[in-house]
């Protein structure tokens, strides 16, 4: 699933950031990396409340439950 593949990418990207010391010739790596998994979640989380959470809503509506 999309979200077991974003959270394989974050906890990938954690454990090789705990073994690289945060230097001036790393840090734009980090930044990129982290920056790369923040956009995926933002996507993520965006494409739910736009699409997911009014379709559970409008499900709620129909079965006219409050």
């Amino acid at each position: 699933s999309e979200m077991k593949n974003i959270s394989i990418s974050m906890f990938s990207i954690i454990n090789q950031s705990q073994n690289i010391p945060v230097n001036d010739k790393t840090v734009d790596g980090f930044i990129d990396e982290f920056t790369q998994v923040g956009d995926m979640l933002q996507d993520r989380i965006k494409r739910e409340e736009s699409i997911i959470y009014p379709m559970y809503e409008n499900s709620r509506v129909v079965a006219n439950i409050s």
